[in-house]
């Protein structure tokens, strides 16, 4: 699976593109903000994070409590 990202640290932006059908379709976060990684399985990372560079200590618990639940759009 190829994917790619564009991150924007200026304007705080972050797009994601995964290769779909032989061509790169958008890819969202979910509402909480959270993206999950087509092309690597199980990564996953807050997008605030990109921006707000918490520290570690307060990364690290919640990476290894695993990926929080997928929220579903349609609710």
């Amino acid at each position: 699976m190829a994917e790619y990202w564009i991150l924007d640290p200026v304007n705080q932006t972050a797009d994601f593109f995964v290769l779909t059908e032989g061509r790169f379709a958008r890819a969202r976060a979910d509402s909480e903000g959270v993206y999950r990684s087509a092309a690597v399985p199980g990564f996953w990372l807050r997008l605030a994070w990109l921006w707000e560079r918490p520290p570690l200590s307060k990364v690290l618990p919640e990476l290894l409590a695993g990926p929080p639940p997928e929220i579903d759009p349609t609710r």
